[in-house]
């Protein structure tokens, strides 16, 4: 367990900054904390953002945990030869930042949690729970009332379907994140949430 600072940047491929973010000095495991990326607005770096954000979001695209690399190529590269070789190099690293993990040892990969969160919009809430959580179910009625009034979208994630997430998680459930940041654990202040998103950059 660390605290975990308001704020550690750490340099990251593409020219990104990796974000640890926390409302204030917490005990969190160090795999728990969340990252932001943020692109470096010049050049190639701007562009291999632009192209590993487009990989990210093809998962969700076409609706598949695993995507090979001839897929991604038809979707984000195209057939121009030096296209595809970017697209190779996001995959390398995107890779590396563990935001994909290769599946199989083959020519598959799979999204991340981190990679899904990294596109996470600023309204977009998450919450890791598991089937049978009391606390989860208590976590999800509290923020009902303030997600509906301001739009903002829940999406829930067993972190027993996820040998990781289960492993991350599996005494600290519920675990929530607004948009690609740790929020709260166990309980939720539900006027504290509403400040958060009523002060989200849309």
């Amino acid at each position: 367990m660390i605290a975990v600072a308001p704020k550690i940047r750490a340099t990251g491929a593409f020219g990104f900054a990796v974000e640890f973010v926390a409302d204030g000095p917490v005990l969190w495991d160090r795999a728990a904390v969340d990252l932001v990326f943020v692109a470096q607005k010049s050049g190639v770096r701007d562009t291999m953002h632009t192209v590993a954000r487009r990989i990210l979001s093809t998962f969700d695209q076409l609706e598949r945990p695993t995507l090979d690399l001839h897929t991604l190529f038809e979707f984000v590269g195209g057939n121009v030869p030096s296209d595809r070789e970017t697209v190779l190099d996001a995959v390398t690293n995107l890779v590396k930042d563990g935001l994909l993990t290769s599946e199989g040892g083959g020519d598959f990969y799979r999204r991340t949690e981190e990679g899904r969160l990294a596109l996470a919009a600023p309204r977009d809430v998450t919450m890791y729970m598991r089937e049978g959580c009391h606390l989860c179910e208590e976590a999800k009625s509290a923020m009902a009332p303030v997600l509906a009034a301001l739009g903002a979208r829940l999406q829930e994630v067993d972190i027993d379907d996820d040998p990781i997430l289960r492993n991350r998680y599996t005494n600290d459930v519920p675990v929530v994140f607004v948009g690609p940041r740790f929020f709260a654990q166990h309980r939720i202040d539900a006027a504290r949430l509403r400040r958060r998103l009523e002060n989200a950059k849309l």
